[in-house]
């Protein structure tokens, strides 16, 4: 049995749904204003490769929505460093400076 969907879910779908489209190459300009250069050739390689941002379809053409977009581009950004000796971390791992384990 198929369950319902509850009005504020119906309505967070709904609202997806009619959220502006991006086309890729206005997609991959939005990106590269953020400071993640990016062509629209790119997020087509991505795209078939399945490591870009999330992508949808109208008819046969490919289309972003923006908060997709701002997803993936938070995913590129990494935690900032002291040294370029120091590995890369996504951002959502960073702690805080002077975090309890930092002291000792």
């Amino acid at each position: 049995m198929m369950a319902l969907k509850t009005q504020k879910e119906s309505d967070v779908a709904h609202e997806e749904i009619l959220s502006p489209l991006l086309s890729r190459r206005e997609a991959a300009q939005y990106l590269s204003d953020r400071g993640l250069e990016t062509a629209p050739q790119t997020l087509a390689r991505k795209f078939h490769e399945g490591t870009g941002p999330l992508c949808t379809h109208v008819g046969d053409r490919a289309m972003y929505r923006k908060a997709h977009l701002d997803d993936y581009f938070v995913s590129q950004v990494s935690a900032p460093r002291r040294s370029s000796s120091e590995p890369r971390k996504p951002m959502a791992t960073q702690r805080a400076f002077g975090d309890a384990d930092d002291r000792a």
